[in-house]
């Protein structure tokens, strides 16, 4: 078993933002109101945007973003005058305390250029970064505030002037987002951590680099979930607005939005939408609270299936499981099926209930087991969510179903998982005796079925419909109960009159 120590769902929550260029007044990001909806809706309080500055366009977008628990990574680009830049976010971080929690240096110099204190390139992309960490470290407001980089792997690199390297790892030509994560992450110098600044797929389906939104959805799910497996601080998508108008369908880059340019969620707004209300967590304590550990191994998966465990402060696991796959063709202009990928997870103890989610189906389980050790789970193209809940402490769980011929319950209010061909004992009393699907034959011996503190039998619902089934199943023969499900399954409580047996001693989930 591999003994994995889980995050808090909180902390990668509030770890995933999304560009959002509130700074702009001539598209769809001048409508604040509908911004601060939009990101209302899909969950996420933390924004990408230009550095704040008096008298700048947006000015109130700022301040009522901020107002409105918004959070802000601000971009920098060497054009700007530095110390006036830093006192203006220091104003703008005085004002609203705890929005502004992250200043980043020049946006991608290929394309934007830099040009600093005589200096051009990556020359003057690595002086500006040194006097901007600087600046902001020698800020009484600013100091403690995190410093990302200039954009890395394009055209400039160093292991100075920042607390995280910003890298920008964007899919192309219709492939998955892995690949280019990691190759973004080779040019990070000196093994410095990193967040994702910018990372997205364009659902322009005639530019080479498109792709249809469903799978735009998918891949952006996957890069999430790989970027914070790889240990990304931060990962933002680019970007929450198709915020232009492209009425002749040439332009890529006004395709990436979560939101088309009507503001209808696309699926990655829906499927983001879902994912935060799977994983959240609004105690008190959610960011804060110590994680424990989750024993688990995982059989079948392909060498391109991956997971990642979190915990919320109830003590809830959720276990993220993905298989990243190609599924667009960039030629054809269409989707790719993916491979169905089974894959068995093995937990060292039983689980008192195991559900899985699927964020792009919706919020509601897709399947459900209880007091298991084991299930089987098929994972396709896009994460999926398996939220463990652990038996309470006090009662004592046995799974006997991997050889353990005769099992004793040791304590009240045992747990026992039944296995081909074991012998079961009740003990003190309000015994769970489980029996799932493959179960064979088993022999349940001082199973009481009439005090107050009567033992259970439980049975997956696949089994047994109801109790009137169970009814169906049931014989006496000698002093014996037998309850047959078929050829290969059956039960028998030893000494127990039929007449004692009632629905309150079954459990069908």
């Amino acid at each position: 078993m591999t003994r994995t120590t889980a995050i808090r769902a909180a902390d990668f929550t509030a770890s995933v933002g999304v560009n959002a260029s509130i700074n702009y007044t001539d598209g769809k990001y001048v409508n604040i109101q509908n911004v601060l909806s939009d990101l209302n809706y899909i969950g996420v309080s933390l924004i990408r945007t230009a550095a704040y500055w008096v008298g700048m366009q947006g000015q109130a977008a700022y301040n009522l973003a901020a107002s409105k628990g918004i959070r802000f990574d601000m971009l920098l680009y060497t054009n700007n005058t530095l110390a006036n830049s830093i006192a203006q976010m220091s104003s703008f971080s005085a004002a609203h305390p705890g929005a502004l929690v992250a200043i980043e240096g020049p946006n991608e110099i290929n394309n934007f250029g830099a040009s600093y204190k005589g200096m051009t390139g990556a020359a003057a992309a690595v002086a500006f970064q040194n006097d901007l960490y600087a600046g902001i470290r020698a800020d009484k407001v600013l100091k403690a505030t995190t410093v990302y980089s200039y954009t890395m792997n394009a055209g400039a690199s160093s292991t100075t002037g920042y607390d995280y390297a910003a890298i920008h790892p964007y899919g192309r030509k219709g492939l998955p987002p892995l690949s280019y994560l990691k190759g973004d992450m080779a040019s990070i110098p000196g093994n410095k951590p990193f967040a994702v600044t910018e990372t997205g797929y364009s659902t322009l389906t005639t530019n080479i680099d498109g792709v249809d939104p469903l799978v735009q959805a998918k891949y952006d799910l996957d890069m999430i979930f790989d970027a914070k497996k790889a240990g990304a601080s931060t990962v933002f998508l680019y970007e929450l607005l198709d915020a232009y108008a492209d009425p002749n369908g040439t332009d890529p880059g006004k395709h990436y939005g979560l939101f088309d340019y009507g503001n209808a969620p696309k699926p990655i707004a829906t499927a983001l939408h879902n994912l935060m209300q799977i994983l959240g967590d609004s105690a008190a304590s959610a960011g804060s609270f110590t994680t424990g550990v989750l024993d688990y191994t995982i059989f079948g998966a392909d060498k391109t299936a991956s997971n990642y465990l979190m915990q919320k402060s109830s003590g809830v696991f959720d276990l993220v499981v993905w298989n990243e796959q190609t599924i667009w063709n960039a030629t054809t202009k269409t989707e790719v099926a993916a491979v169905p990928d089974k894959e068995t997870i093995r937990f060292a103890r039983v689980q008192e209930t195991v559900k899985v989610y699927d964020p792009l189906a919706g919020t509601d389980p897709i399947k459900v087991w209880h007091n298991v050790s084991q299930i089987t789970v098929t994972v396709t193209d896009h994460p999926l969510v398996v939220e463990v809940t652990k038996i309470a402490s006090q009662t004592n769980a046995i799974n006997a179903s991997r050889g353990m011929a005769t099992i004793h319950a040791t304590a009240k209010g045992s747990v026992i998982v039944g296995g081909p061909g074991d012998q079961l004992y009740a003990g003190a009393g309000a015994d769970t005796f489980v029996f799932h699907k493959g179960f064979g034959h088993e022999d349940v011996f001082d199973f009481d079925a009439l005090s107050a503190k009567h033992d259970t039998v439980q049975f997956d619902s696949s089994l047994f419909a109801d109790y009137a089934a169970v009814t169906a199943a049931m014989h006496q023969v000698g002093s014996d109960v037998v309850i047959t499900h078929d050829a290969a399954q059956s039960v028998v409580l030893h000494d127990v009159s039929l007449s004692a047996l009632s629905a309150a001693d079954f459990l069908l989930l």
